[in-house]
């Protein structure tokens, strides 16, 4: 990442190329200092505020942002 995008300006906005020499996509970001909202994480093999004897037991989550604005590139 370019020098310059990491000393960003408070609300500024900074692109870069996604590409080998400039050549690509445009990607953008808007600097903010903010914390972000915590996940959602789900899972459907431990339900939420259940004891779980968990060690060495398998199990799927979902990880979600509650956040509509998130970081995209083409």
């Amino acid at each position: 990442m370019p020098r310059s995008v990491r000393r960003a300006a408070f609300g500024a906005v900074s692109e870069w190329f996604q590409g080998a020499g400039g050549a690509g996509a445009v990607c953008e970001f808007v600097y903010d200092d903010a914390s972000p909202q915590k996940p959602v994480v789900t899972s459907p093999d431990y339900p939420e505020d259940q004891l779980q004897d968990g060690v060495g037991v398998y199990g799927t989550f979902t990880m979600d942002s509650p956040s509509d604005t998130a970081p995209a590139c083409p």
